[in-house]
């Protein structure tokens, strides 16, 4: 499986373990997460582990382009923009 920009694709169980615990810790002071996915594969995987670590109900994972993927987190987010996140320029 390949990444958006071509690159292999690889996603270890020991990533996976820090990421049902990261993910566990995130929901202590959050009730909704927007993960911006660089891959359908990664959108696949995100969706398994937030299963397992029991957050799936308030993430949502989103792929596509850049300006699309940030303009759906804002409205799932419900804030109208943020300067730490900047579109890439091509």
């Amino acid at each position: 499986m390949l990444a958006a920009d071509g690159e292999p694709v690889v996603y270890s169980p020991e990533v996976a373990e820090k990421a049902v615990e990261f993910q566990q810790k995130l929901l202590r002071s959050t009730k909704k997460v927007a993960v911006l996915c660089n891959s359908e594969f990664m959108v696949h995987n995100l969706r398994h582990v937030t299963k397992e670590s029991g957050i799936h109900d308030h993430s949502n994972q989103l792929f596509g382009k850049d300006k699309d993927m940030v303009q759906q987190a804002y409205e799932l987010l419900g804030i109208n923009g943020n300067d730490l996140i900047k579109e890439k320029k091509h």
